[in-house]
């Protein structure tokens, strides 16, 4: 017995790691630069999708510790998260995550700390970025009075750690106006809306929610003017049937 134990560790040893990608996701309808990370990946074979609408285009560069290559994300592919698996010619990685969303991706640039000194950013955008030990990341929206700031992290789901988010949203004044910690949908991972007062800059701020981060607190910050509901009434329906229901959302 020990003997095929000792046989067998070298074919266990061959399977490829996947520790992450970076970007962690992109926008439904465009091909994305993609770098894959891990061990063993010398020999890359190729990627498994658990999703239809996902294509790998090109492999630009491959390392045993590293992966860069072009994937393609159809139109049609829903929002949310889906599962890869990097294939290589001696195994197949566990599954990873890899998110979609409806906006471009742009990387945080840092220094962001202050809150005198953001990162101007458009809405409708996602921000691919990562939250260091005290680390506080501030960005910069400018929108017209009435219009609507939303904004949503993606951190715990990303499965890299127990990351614990919190997000809100400043005026100029430096009061918050909305902000969230925990959700009862997605858990450690909040999102909150705000229906801007004034013309002018308003600002998002990211951290961890007592402070702590470190190199793996990735997050994707969506904020853009997208309508965010808190409660679909009612909550289910006959098997079959039309139901017709109501989104409710909170207006601060």
């Amino acid at each position: 017995g020990l003997a095929l134990i000792a046989l067998a560790a070298p074919g266990w040893a061959a399977y490829p790691e996947f520790s992450g990608t970076k970007p962690n996701g992109g926008q439904r309808g465009s091909e994305v630069v993609l770098t894959l990370t891990g061990n063993r990946l010398a020999d890359f074979d190729g990627l498994i999708f658990f999703s239809p609408g996902f294509t790998l285009k090109k492999v630009d560069k491959v390392e045993n510790n590293k992966v860069e290559c072009v994937i393609g994300i159809a139109p049609e592919v829903l929002p949310g998260n889906h599962l890869m698996r990097i294939r290589t010619k001696t195994g197949v990685s566990h599954a990873r995550q890899f998110f979609v969303g409806p906006f471009p991706n742009v990387d945080e640039k840092e220094p962001n700390n202050d809150v005198e000194a953001p990162q101007p950013i458009a809405l409708n955008q996602t921000v691919e970025g990562v939250v260091q030990n005290e680390d506080v990341d501030h960005y910069k929206v400018t929108v017209k009075k009435g219009q609507r700031i939303s904004v949503e992290a993606d951190g715990l789901r990303l499965g890299y750690t127990v990351f614990d988010p919190y997000v809100a949203i400043i005026d100029k004044d430096r009061f918050e106006k909305a902000a969230s910690d925990d959700t009862i949908l997605h858990r450690q991972d909040g999102y909150c809306s705000f229906v801007a007062e004034y013309d002018g800059d308003y600002y998002v701020m990211m951290r961890e929610s007592s402070y702590r981060g470190g190199g793996n607190n990735f997050y994707r910050l969506h904020v853009g003017s997208f309508r965010r509901p808190d409660v679909v009434y009612p909550a289910g329906g006959k098997l079959g049937s039309k139901t017709k229901v109501r989104f409710i959302e909170k207006d601060s």
